[in-house]
């Protein structure tokens, strides 16, 4: 049997859920733009990829499958209070980011 039609489905679309959700529980809200590339502003960028690289690259691995039981490993070896640092920091970030009109302030 051959596929002879192709139906999108935009209530299964994560982005549509979210404007719908919005819409719905936040209607005076607005809805503002988010940068599509900040690693300034993602936790796992700026504070918690480079304990799990440390940790996880200290030793050759010899499988994609090794190299994600190691970061496995890697994750929970970090303390929460260094999660609860990194998450806490997040609208000092904000500012920062907004302080620069939305540009890069890391490193400045």
């Amino acid at each position: 049997m051959a596929i002879t039609q192709v139906r999108r489905y935009p209530e299964f679309d994560p982005r549509q859920r979210t404007r719908v959700h919005l819409s719905r529980h936040q209607p005076t809200e607005k809805q503002r733009r988010w940068p599509p590339n900040s690693p300034d502003l993602n936790v796992m960028d700026y504070s918690i990829w480079n304990i799990l690289e440390a940790e996880a690259y200290s030793k050759p691995h010899q499988s994609i499958d090794a190299l994600k039981k190691s970061l496995v490993k890697a994750w929970n070896k970090i303390p929460q209070e260094v999660i609860d640092r990194a998450v806490d920091d997040f609208p000092k970030r904000l500012q920062k980011c907004i302080d620069a009109g939305g540009g890069h302030f890391e490193n400045k």
